[in-house]
């Protein structure tokens, strides 16, 4: 049975009916939500009214009129959260795997997303997201929704706490413990903002440039890392042309890096909207039909097309 098939009987079998339930709230969701936006705008013209006692009413007014809409959508967003998060998401989960362990209050391990060392600045506190974990043969893995933040001091002391990184992240046993760390990233996030659009061949956090032998992958990403044999060693031509399927199949910015005895691998969303939308209710798109089942299930199969493109299932190296 084709996944376009199972994915079928799922719809047909327990979800098109409660999709179609709430599809009436999903609708007053946002209806309220657009009602909100006049009343806005009439806000922002009453500070144009030369009265001034009318001017300060019709602000208040409008205003609080616009926070009740928004209040209203809220109410309704609330109550669609629980079923996405906790049934449709749930069971395409066990759709892929009926053993996968899923999650949908999980703050993903600081101390393992540091570990990667894919960022240079050190995440210090995360968001509550959807985490699946499980195993693919005899490697086990942890994909999970991930919403980090670090911590930003200006020059009064004032702390604030920025998005470090928003997106999908997965890290999976590599079966051989490296000496160095190797380091995949988007090739234009190092070209962006240099000299002619050309590669340092130091970075001061990745490490020293790795050439390789695949043009199109390295059109792709840039590779860094501590040793230029190990770099190698780790990224043979077979593995290389899984890293450019598994990015053409998602397009869009990924990281990988190899450190100590795993691979972690961060899909960026990092304005939120994109990701948001596939894992949460919103107004304006119904989501009853089959098709708007595919895009969540395809980036929740990410975590075991990662091991299988990548070959991470292969017991060829073990571990000292």
């Amino acid at each position: 049975m084709t996944t376009d098939d199972k994915l079928q009987e799922l719809f047909e079998r327990e979800l098109k009916q409660p999709l179609a339930e709430t599809a009436s709230i999903r609708q007053k969701m946002h209806k309220n939500m657009l009602l909100a936006i006049p009343f806005v705008v009439m806000a922002i013209l009453m500070f144009f009214v030369p009265i001034m006692w009318l001017r300060i009413v019709g602000i208040i007014a409008f205003l609080l009129i616009a926070i009740y809409q928004f209040a209203v959508s809220q109410h309704y967003y609330s109550k669609l959260v629980p079923f996405y998060r906790n049934t449709l998401v749930a069971k395409l989960v066990k759709l892929i795997n009926p053993n996968y362990i899923y999650s949908t209050k999980e703050r993903f391990d600081l101390d393992l997303f540091n570990a990667s060392k894919l960022f240079q600045t050190k995440a210090i506190r995360s968001q509550e997201g959807i985490m699946i974990m499980g195993e693919v043969e005899k490697t086990p893995f942890y994909f999970a929704e991930v919403n980090t933040e670090y911590v930003s001091t200006n020059d009064e002391g004032k702390k604030t706490y920025p998005t470090l990184f928003y997106g999908l992240m997965f890290v999976a046993d590599f079966n051989k413990h490296l000496q160095g760390r190797t380091f995949v990233v988007p090739d234009k996030d190092l070209k962006e903002n240099l000299l002619a659009g050309k590669e340092k061949k130091t970075h001061p956090h990745y490490g020293q440039l790795v050439k390789l032998e695949n043009p199109e992958f390295e059109s792709i990403f840039s590779v860094y890392g501590d040793s230029q044999q190990e770099a190698r060693y780790v990224l043979t031509p077979a593995m290389m042309e899984a890293m450019t399927h598994i990015y053409k199949q998602y397009n869009r910015k990924m990281y990988f890096s190899f450190v100590g005895s795993h691979v972690y691998c961060a899909i960026s969303f990092m304005h939120g909207i994109a990701l948001h939308r596939v894992f949460y209710p919103h107004g304006k798109k119904n989501t009853t039909s089959l098709d708007d089942l595919k895009e969540p299930y395809k980036l929740l199969e990410l975590g075991e097309l990662i091991i299988k493109e990548m070959n991470l299932n292969t017991r060829i190296w073990t571990k000292k």
